[in-house]
Order: C-alpha cells, then sequence, then structure tokens
C-alpha cells in the first residue's frame, strides 16, 4: 500500500469512528451532509465560464443551514497554472445555532468575492492540484462584526484512476488563513473517490473533518469538530 493509500484509509477510519450524537447546528460534533453542483462552460480555448450551487444540512444532516451560488471566469495562462475570478453570495440561517454571538433568526448575506491561482502537476500517475484563494468576506450589517480578509490554500493528491470509468482516490487538505487575527481559524481534511468519466458529469463522494475556531486554531481554546458526507457534481460543457 502506498504512502497515500495509508494516509486516505487512517483518515477514513477516524471519521467513521467519531462521535455521532445528536448535536444542534454546527455545534461541536455535528454531523452534516454537503453537495455541491457546479458547471463549466467552456468559451474560448484559454477562457471557461463557471457557476456553481452548495447546500449544506446540518444538526445530524437534517436542516439546511447554508447555501451559496456563484459565478466565475477562469483564464489558462499555462499548462500548470489557471487563474479564477469569481464572486460567491452565501446565505446563513442562524435561527438554530447555538452561538449566539451571530444574532437574529432568519437567512443573512456573505459576499464573497475572491481571487484564485490554480496549480496543477502530475508525478507520473498522480496528480497534484493547489489552489492559492484571496477572498474578501464581506457580512450583512445584520452580522454586527467587520468583514474580513481570508486566504484559504486547498491542496489535493489523487492517485491513479481505476478501471474504465476512471475512478480516483484522492485526500484533500484545506485551511483559512484569517488575516485579521493572523492565525488559520479552520481546517479541513477529506478523502473520498472521483469519477473521471461518466459522460458529461464528473461526481465525487468524500468524507471530511472540519475543525474550527474563531479565535485561531492555537489560541489554547477548544476547537469546534464538525463531521461532513459529501456528494458533488461538475458538469463540462
Amino acid at each position: 500500500m502506498t504512502e497515500i493509500s495509508r494516509k486516505m484509509v487512517l483518515a477514513a477510519v477516524v471519521l467513521a469512528l467519531a462521535p455521532m450524537g445528536r448535536a444542534q447546528v454546527n455545534s461541536d460534533g455535528d454531523w452534516q451532509f454537503w453537495t455541491h453542483e457546479r458547471a463549466n462552460i467552456k468559451i474560448t480555448d484559454k477562457v471557461t465560464g463557471t457557476v456553481g450551487a452548495m447546500y449544506r444540512f446540518g444538526d445530524d444532516m437534517s436542516d439546511l443551514w447554508y447555501q451559496h451560488y456563484d459565478a466565475g471566469v477562469i483564464f489558462k495562462t499555462t499548462k500548470w497554472l489557471n487563474i479564477m475570478a469569481s464572486y460567491r453570495l452565501k446565505m446563513v440561517d442562524f435561527s438554530d445555532f447555538p452561538d449566539k454571538n451571530f444574532p437574529g433568526n432568519e437567512w443573512k448575506n456573505i459576499h464573497n468575492p475572491s481571487l484564485n491561482f490554480i496549480f496543477t502537476h502530475k508525478l507520473g500517475k498522480v496528480k497534484l492540484k493547489n489552489n492559492c484563494r484571496f477572498s474578501y468576506w464581506n457580512y450583512d450589517s445584520e452580522f454586527g462584526r467587520d468583514d474580513l480578509l481570508y486566504y484559504r490554500n486547498i491542496f489535493m493528491v489523487a492517485g491513479p484512476a481505476w478501471t474504465k470509468a476512471k475512478i480516483s482516490p484522492y485526500i484533500q487538505e484545506d485551511f483559512f488563513l484569517n488575516t485579521d487575527i493572523g492565525q488559520v481559524d479552520r481546517n479541513r481534511l477529506s478523502t473520498g473517490v472521483m469519477v473521471g468519466k461518466w459522460g458529461v458529469v464528473t461526481p465525487k463522494l468524500y468524507v471530511m473533518w472540519q475543525a474550527f475556531n474563531p479565535t485561531g486554531l492555537e489560541s489554547g481554546s477548544i476547537n469546534k469538530d464538525n463531521f461532513i458526507a459529501g456528494l458533488d457534481f461538475k458538469f463540462k460543457f
């Protein structure tokens, strides 16, 4: 078994053994289901348009608490670098949150423009992808908090494809650097499989462990852990 395979198996075992007790939305130990749909539309050989939507169900996968809708443009600059500019409208329902730092009992908006530098590379049959994302979080006034600038790094390693359907196992690490406090306040580790050839759609099935602490993961206070099962669909036209 390769080192990458061992890491993916270990991550899956940790997630499978995690506690599944009843939890409120986004409370510590909450299990969630996330689904993400995206369509990429080729404009020219160098330019691609992209639109997407995501939905997240918390409180042990029973309550829709988050949704976002985004659109962007991807520019292919070299074989190994794409640059993407995008805008994302995030909608969050805080009515059931145990954390009362965000007042209100209705959906609130976060306006989220971002600039992404997406690097790709192949080591034999292993694919490497790193997305360096700079994003601005503009909160509605009801949040009662200042806007934030985040640096988000998404690093993925995908193994060789299996079968004619090109099923590839992968592992991904994702962290958010909050520039307001100068610390990483959110980290995600996920593993799953991608189906590389299924008509125009590429499905992805994964499990994820997320750790979050608004004062920073290394602040000494207790982090909040969530466990996610996810199903994504990416369409290419």
